[in-house]
């Protein structure tokens, strides 16, 4: 699911970042986390995460690279100016 969500993100040019605002601990509600209901570390989860994170900052470094996408570029050159 991380994965999954974190390159949605990086697909909108108006995402900043991403939280998981409380969720490192999983429990029987929320059923995913980076520890268990014990507060052991969840390693394949953790693992899953830390590669997603790893492609995401290799896209992250691509799109950088690429300059300005036209969501957020400049605008067009024959937009009016207001002069």
């Amino acid at each position: 699911w991380y994965a999954e969500v974190l390159a949605g993100l990086l697909e909108n040019p108006g995402c900043v970042g991403f939280h998981l605002c409380g969720a490192y601990q999983r429990n029987r509600a929320r059923r995913r986390g980076l520890l268990d209901e014990q507060e052991r570390e969840d390693r394949a989860n953790v693992a899953r995460i830390t590669e997603a994170n790893r492609r995401a900052a290799r896209r992250a470094t691509d799109l950088a690279g690429r300059g300005p996408t036209p969501q957020s570029g400049p605008p067009a050159t024959n937009a009016p100016t207001g002069r």
